[in-house]
């Protein structure tokens, strides 16, 4: 875990205090300066004394070392100073309160805590049994009194209107008697009258006469100190006031060479860090003097190469980097995506333009140049010249569908990550995964377009024909409807046996996908009379329910009744695509609300001219058949 690192070192600052060395703070190797300082700080301002100890962990055998980087100089005057405050302290006096009569005892024979010892509960408590006792002695005077004025001889004398009064007046008056005496009696605190005038000062007062003060008056009649050290000073036996001379002087003498090993050690840091600052002075001064001197000579004479030459090296040199990314995505693909059809080309196709556009980010390349880079990179993966200009032209489309910029963005991240040395082909493995997890292939977003295509006749077709001639006129449908899925990334759902059912991300491309379908049909349909047949289209467009790579809910029904409702050869949208695609200019004409089998309300549908919509590039033609199978999304249904 800690590979690479020799040793780690930290610094700790102590104060001495009445159980000792304490913790005070600590601090990272790199603010030494700010122990020192906070170390005289306290020696300044609180006159304790302090010691910094440097702490050395070793992670290869797991041991540590400590030595103390600097003690106070006078540590032995605290020393003394606080053995002498703890022969000093001060007991309690037992007997009576006031002054006189006074007996001193020792720790052990005190018979009540001291004052200081008293915190808020305890005197929350006291006030309480005060208050109680004061209440009680005051209403049986009261009680008294009431009984006297009810006799006829105090009756007669004193109205009965006064009574009240004279009892409430009675209850305050003896309620203030018995209160005060006893709050003064018990909680002295609160009257200011500690019942202790002739008490010496306390420890934390003895403690502030430390060097450079006057040292404290002695305490009168105390009691000596015992002869075992207090509990408190057994961790630290040379906080102890009956340490021997000798002892004492050793001690001294140990601190004080610490001490001087720790100013030697500063003063050589200092002087390392002198050494280093004159260095750095001296390599400013030459620098300034080479930057002086080029200054001073003419600048050599450079050729300006023509901008149009500089750019096509640039496109050159992006060419081969993208080539050797691409290399690099191909080699790892080969586990995750085996079978590159046309769906997971067209998510490679997607992170190799965002691998074009960081290349021609970091080399400022033109836009035309960038675009040539992407339609380089996707006829190599073996896109058509059709596809590849359909593709290049529809990207900043791409971009603006969530899913398929993501798509865009890893190939921007990979990219980056392999022009600076990484290794990002997993990353690519990973996005293509999670490109491929079921589920994520039909949809990428809430709202999902639904395109049924339905085969007019067909089974009039089988019966006319037979069952040969009829298959062979759906292998014409299929390669026919999956050139137009591939060329404007539709996802094949499944097959219906007479049509397909397919999900868009955009409602725009599904109508495009439609026009290249009845077009392609309508070619095929003039090439080979013989195998002539028509298709009826209809598209919805909601938010279905993702189950097992399929589609269900009330936009795939609505879907398929607009495909029911649609004439031979036409094209029918639900009103929910006709105002997602409002304002896009695709041609349509609305017909009266009708009602639909199985759906409640009346639908408003839409005709759509299909044929107005202009071919886009690279639908396929009847030649093309044969070949568009390995375009496909996903293989034929049984």
């Amino acid at each position: 875990m800690m590979a690479g690192i020799s040793k780690l070192v930290a610094y700790e600052l102590y104060t001495l205090e009445h159980a000792g060395w304490t913790l005070h703070a600590r601090f990272t190797s790199a603010e030494v300066d700010d122990a020192l300082a906070e170390a005289k700080t306290i020696e300044t301002t609180l006159q304790r004394a302090t010691k910094l100890v440097r702490e050395t962990y070793y992670p290869d055998d797991n041991h540590t070392d400590e030595a103390v980087v600097r003690i106070s100089p006078n540590i032995a005057e605290y020393k003394r100073r606080l053995a002498a405050m703890r022969q000093q302290r001060p007991v309690r006096v037992g007997g009576g309160g006031g002054g006189g009569g006074r007996e001193d005892l020792t720790f052990e024979d005190a018979p009540s805590e001291p004052l200081a010892e008293l915190g808020t509960p305890q005197i929350l408590a006291r006030m309480t049994m005060l208050v109680l006792s004061a209440l009680v002695v005051s209403a049986a005077v009261t009680g008294v009194i009431a009984l006297l004025l009810r006799t006829e001889l105090i009756a007669s004398r004193i109205p009965q209107s006064a009574a009240p009064q004279i009892l409430f007046a009675t209850f305050i008056l003896v309620f203030l008697l018995s209160a005060l005496p006893l709050v003064s009696r018990y909680i002295p605190a609160l009257t200011g009258n500690s019942g202790h005038e002739d008490e010496p000062q306390h420890d934390s007062q003895a403690f502030l006469h430390m060097p450079g003060t006057p040292p404290p008056a002695p305490a009168p009649e105390t009691a000596p100190a015992s002869d075992a050290p207090p509990a408190l000073f057994k961790d630290d036996p040379g906080l102890l006031a009956r340490e021997t001379p000798e002892e004492t002087a050793a001690t001294d003498a140990e601190e004080t060479r610490r001490a001087e090993e720790a100013a030697r050690a500063e003063e050589a840091r200092k002087a390392e860090k002198r050494k280093k600052a004159e260095e750095e002075k001296k390599r400013a001064e030459e620098k300034k003097k080479a930057e002086e001197k080029a200054a001073e000579e003419p600048p050599p004479e450079t050729v300006e190469t023509p901008p149009e030459i500089a750019a096509i090296a640039a496109l050159e040199r992006q060419r081969i980097a993208m080539m050797h990314f691409l290399t690099g995505v191909l080699t790892v693909l080969k586990d995750v995506c085996p079978q590159l059809d046309a769906y997971n080309k067209f998510g490679l196709n997607l992170i190799m333009a965002g691998a074009c556009v960081e290349l021609g980010r970091r080399e400022g390349l033109r836009e035309k140049d960038v675009l040539a880079l992407t339609a380089e990179a996707v006829t190599m993966l073996g896109s058509k010249p059709a596809l590849t200009e359909a593709f290049c032209r529809k990207i900043d489309v791409y971009a603006d569908e969530p899913r398929y910029a993501e798509m865009i963005l890893q190939g921007s991240r990979a990219l980056a990550d392999f022009a600076s040395g990484g290794s990002p082909f997993e990353a690519v493995a990973a996005a293509m995964a999670a490109w491929n997890r079921p589920g994520d292939r039909i949809t990428g977003s809430n709202i999902v377009t639904i395109l049924f295509t339905d085969m007019v006749g067909s089974t009039k077709l089988t019966q006319s024909v037979g069952d040969d001639a009829a298959q062979n006129t759906v292998r014409q449908h299929n390669a026919i409807v999956r050139a137009a899925l591939a060329e404007h990334q539709g996802i094949e759902v499944k097959h219906t046996g007479d049509g397909i059912m397919a999900s868009f991300a955009a409602p725009t491309q599904a109508i495009e996908a439609a026009a290249a379908i009845q077009r392609a049909v309508r070619d095929h349909n003039r090439s080979r009379p013989e195998q002539a047949f028509h298709l009826r289209i209809g598209i919805n467009a909601g938010e279905p329910i993702v189950e097992d790579d399929d589609l269900f809910g009330t936009a795939v029904q609505l879907a398929a009744r607009v495909c029911a409702e649609a004439e031979a050869d036409g094209v029918m949208v639900g009103n929910v695509v006709r105002e997602l695609v409002a304002g896009k200019g695709y041609p349509m004409r609305a017909l009266p609300p009708r009602v639909l089998r199985g759906i409640a309300e009346p639908q408003v549908l839409h005709v759509v001219d299909w044929d107005a919509i202009g071919a886009p590039a690279g639908v396929a033609t009847p030649t093309q058949a044969s070949d568009v199978p390995a375009e496909s999304p996903q293989s034929p249904a049984p």
